[in-house]
């Protein structure tokens, strides 16, 4: 069972540099899969997958330049990516070759503000034109369900950048009123209120972000929480975590700077 009441830890936990790389490219978004390899974005929506170690593997170019709104590489074999702009979505294999570029039906759908793979293989979508939560089946090109949030949630504005579904819970990632769990049925759970967030990642029992300049690590079966102050080798404020099974990766616009956890 999940927990999400947190309390802070005891437990000692510290980052050990290990090397910084600097990048060719401005990173836009970041993913990483189940095996620790790293996956940055680019403005145009290039992916440079790398591995956990910092050693640049392979890219993609794609045929459609457009900015990548959310990548989902935690499968390993079928990396999602989707684009606000286009209003498609295009998936890459561990080669990074890409599929067709796939389009949502606009019967079913008004607008995608933030799409991202399930589970399941169907593909959850934030609809901001009803502000609804939609399971969307993208091989009949059908909704399975849609949940109106404006039902569930308090009113207010809402700027949703992230959305990701792990061991079978979706979290929307607000930027101003933190994080919401919702089941794999779409049903909500609870409020998690952290807020100033764009994006949230996960490694086997732990969500790790970024936040009040300290690496926050939540054990989501214990319910403890552990923060471990940004290290001082890294000069500019890094934009993105990726936390693997021992390295801590934390991206700078230009840069990679890994660390060993050591707990």
């Amino acid at each position: 069972m999940l927990l999400f009441s947190f309390a802070e830890s005891g437990v000692s936990q510290s980052l050990r540099f290990q090397k910084e790389i600097e990048l060719n490219f401005i990173v836009d978004n970041v993913s990483i899969d189940r095996n620790g390899n790293l996956f940055l974005t680019t403005i145009d929506g290039g992916v440079h997958k790398y591995s956990p170690e910092g050693d640049s593997i392979i890219s993609y170019s794609p045929r459609k330049k457009g900015r990548i709104t959310l990548i989902e590489a935690w499968n390993g074999l079928r990396i999602f990516l989707f684009f606000v702009d286009l209003q498609e979505y295009v998936f890459l294999d561990r080669f990074l070759r890409p599929s067709p570029f796939y389009s949502f039906d606009p019967e079913h759908i008004l607008f995608s503000g933030i799409a991202t793979t399930a589970a399941d293989e169907n593909i959850w979508i934030l609809d901001p034109g009803d502000f609804s939560l939609k399971k969307y089946n993208s091989i009949l090109n059908s909704v399975e369900f849609s949940r109106p949030l404006d039902r569930i949630l308090p009113t207010q504005d809402y700027e949703i950048t992230f959305v990701r579904e792990y061991q079978n819970l979706l979290f929307l990632v607000d930027v101003n009123t933190g994080i919401y769990v919702f089941d794999n049925l779409g049903t909500y759970q609870r409020h998690l209120p952290i807020p100033n967030l764009n994006q949230i990642q996960f490694f086997v029992d732990k969500m790790y972000f970024l936040e009040n300049n300290a690496l926050s690590i939540i054990d989501i079966y214990k319910g403890t929480k552990v923060s471990i102050p940004i290290p001082t080798e890294i000069e500019k404020t890094p934009e993105y975590v990726l936390v693997g099974l021992k390295n801590a990766c934390f991206l700078t616009k230009d840069r990679l700077l890994i660390f060993e956890l050591i707990e």
